[in-house]
């Protein structure tokens, strides 16, 4: 899914959205903060990024639903 190891901002938006598809539309709204050079490749301020950081901890919903995306693209 990468290049030479980096995730372009493109990637990093395509694979949140993907996280957001698991999550259940009845529960409160989730929130993951971006920080770091993944926050700048996401406004492609930066060609990419080995990781993506968040500076909040995840709830267990959205750790299950990570986890699912991360799988399934052998991140």
């Amino acid at each position: 899914m990468t290049t030479r190891g980096l995730f372009s901002g493109k990637q990093i938006r395509e694979l949140v959205a993907e996280v957001a598809e698991h999550l259940s539309p009845a529960k409160p709204q989730s929130t993951v903060l971006i920080v770091g050079g993944s926050l700048l490749a996401w406004h492609e301020l930066r060609l990419g990024t080995e990781d993506v950081d968040s500076s909040i901890r995840l709830d267990a919903e959205l750790k299950a639903a990570v986890q699912i995306v991360a799988e399934r693209h052998q991140l």
